[in-house]
């Protein structure tokens, strides 16, 4: 017994792990089908018991009515036997004996075939009284067809001797019946009784296995909303976490309904969320060490450009006093060949400061080199953080399509919950356990809608700032690729200038040795001069625009600064936003 029990309880465990791994819709469709088939077990039950109990009982009632019939036919057989005897023994006409004699004769042979029948339905305890009748009968017969005998012999005094006799047998042969009759009426009484107690016993057994039923129904109900509750509510308090920003929980998925798939969902989704997550704080935090090092170079530069400008507004204010010397040394040629001191040191003047215009000319060359040294690793880093925030951008793109698959997933469950409502409805008192749960599943799919709404939100903002530092990097390349030709054509313009102030200085020099040769040249000298002026004043005019080129790069260095300064704080911006959620190994 106890094995069967086991064997039982294996079994209906069985049945509950495969009513757990189907899905939402065939769990409900389950329940409701365990429960009609239990009760409609139950109505089958109690029709097939009923039918049964009164099919016995008709057949019982229709044997007693058949024993009952007969007997009734077998009294009136014997008490028409007896008007027949007693209408051959009134009566005197040969042809009317004659005919009661055939009749009664006809009789004897109905009570035969009747009394065949009787037997058929007779039980033993009935046997004796049957036996009975039918030896009475007999009697009756005998004493009849003697009497019959007699007539035809002519002994009639015997035959009213007899007569009597034939009487009282006929008389207890119809209390034999009688009693035969109030025996089988008695039976159909107790017939009926025992079918009304066995109908009643039916429906007493039914009511009990309809309420065993009932709980069992009940129990199967439970047993699949706890199945569809659980699942539904550890889902819950997992949204509820990430919502608040803690991506290291994960939901559940042990069914494999639609709520386990969507579990498995939900989780693949935090994983890609989480591995965003990762992707973008790594991210910005190269962004931002880009950004301080965009800042630095341009602080650097600046500086630098300053003291560029300085140094060519010197040799601007140097190379105007060259060419107001010149011009004075063509005055002076003009004037007077004779003061060749005067011209000396006039010479030796303009030979020094034709030395310190080339050796500054030499250093802003260098500076320039060095200009264009940063301004190629401020392009190298722009270009880098262009793909640092392409990177970026194709990662918030990723987002955005989770974003878009938890939406779909959310209207999804939301649809299924509203058709899990509208199958409770239809469910009646039944589906109020099923339309608790789909609400709660409704729920489930606005919290993570709202979700959803509030990711692509905050994917909005952080894609605005990185439209925004897009932008201003690539002002900034625009402006660095500007400022490198500019400085490049400075760089060319200012080598021009020194191998020029080289060449003056030479030449400077040669007039310092040959002044002998310059006396004996005067003209031509002067006329050197006039062309040293001119060029002097090329060269000053050059170096004035060069200045300006240089003021104007360090206009643009310091816009670059400033917004370097603003990718700072974009990036730190950005790593705010990224701090607001909670993944795998950090807090």
């Amino acid at each position: 017994m106890r094995k069967n029990a086991r064997k039982e309880g294996l079994e209906i465990k069985f049945q509950l792990n495969i009513i757990k791994n189907l899905s939402l819709s065939k769990k409900i469709i389950a329940g409701l089908l365990i429960a009609g088939l239990i009760f409609l077990s139950i109505g089958i039950y109690a029709v097939t018991t009923i039918s049964n109990t009164q099919r016995t009982l008709s057949s019982q009632l229709n044997d007693g009515m058949a024993k009952l019939r007969i007997n009734d036919s077998i009294k009136t057989i014997v008490l028409t036997q007896q008007n027949l005897t007693l209408t051959f023994i009134s009566s005197k006409d040969e042809t009317l004996r004659k005919a009661a004699i055939d009749e009664f004769r006809y009789y004897d042979r109905y009570f035969t075939e009747e009394i065949i029948k009787l037997n058929n339905y007779l039980t033993d305890e009935e046997k004796p009284v049957f036996e009975d009748i039918k030896h009475k009968h007999e009697v009756f017969s005998y004493l009849s067809n003697a009497m019959f005998s007699l007539h035809t012999r002519g002994n009639e005094l015997v035959v009213a001797q007899i007569e009597p006799n034939s009487k009282a047998s006929t008389e207890k042969l119809v209390e034999s019946s009688n009693q035969m009759s109030e025996d089988t009426i008695q039976a159909l009484n107790d017939v009926q009784a025992n079918g009304d107690a066995n109908i009643k016993n039916a429906l007493r057994r039914s009511s009990l296995y309809g309420l065993l039923g009932l709980v069992l129904s009940i129990f199967v109900s439970f047993y699949v909303v706890r199945e569809i509750q659980k699942p539904v509510k550890g889902l819950m308090e997992v949204t509820r976490k990430v919502a608040l920003g803690d991506l290291r929980n994960r939901a559940a998925a042990e069914s494999r309904d639609e709520i386990g798939e969507l579990a498995q969902s939900f989780n693949l989704m935090i994983d890609n969320l989480e591995s965003v997550i990762k992707d973008t704080t790594h991210k910005s935090d190269q962004l931002l060490a880009s950004s301080e090092s965009i800042r630095k170079s341009t602080q650097e530069y600046a500086g630098l450009a300053e003291n560029i400008s300085a140094s060519f507004s010197q040799a601007s204010m140097d190379v105007a006093l060259n060419a107001d010397g010149i011009r004075e040394m063509s005055y002076i040629i003009d004037e007077t060949n004779a003061n060749v001191a005067n011209i000396a040191a006039v010479t030796e003047k303009i030979s020094e400061a034709a030395g310190i215009s080339s050796q500054r000319a030499e250093d802003g060359g260098l500076k320039l080199d060095t200009a264009v040294s940063h301004l190629l690793e401020i392009d190298t880093n722009s270009r880098e953080t262009n793909v640092i925030l392409s990177g970026l951008a194709l990662l918030f793109e990723e987002v955005a399509q989770i974003t878009s698959v938890t939406k779909k997933f959310a209207e999804q469950t939301n649809l299924l919950a509203l058709n899990a409502e509208i199958e409770a409805a239809h469910a009646g008192d039944m589906g109020k356990g099923f339309s608790v749960i789909a609400s709660e599943v409704r729920k489930l799919a606005q919290a993570s809608t709202e979700n959803s709404h509030r990711i692509e939100k905050k994917l909005e903002e952080v894609s605005g700032f990185s439209r925004k530092v897009t932008e201003v990097i690539n002002k900034s390349n625009l402006s660095i690729a500007n400022t490198k030709t500019i400085v490049e054509d400075l760089s060319k313009s200012l080598k021009e200038i020194i191998a020029n102030t080289k060449m003056e200085a030479l030449e400077i020099k040669n007039i310092y040795n040959t002044i002998e040769d310059l006396r004996k040249a005067s003209n031509s000298m002067a006329g050197k001069a006039k062309d040293i002026g001119g060029f002097s004043l090329s060269t000053s005019n050059q170096i004035s625009v060069v200045e300006v080129s240089i003021k104007e790069q360090t206009s643009f260095i310091k816009e670059l600064h400033a917004q370097a300064e603003s990718l700072d704080s974009l990036a730190v911006n950005l790593q705010g936003v990224v701090s607001k959620f909670t993944v795998g190994g950090s807090v």
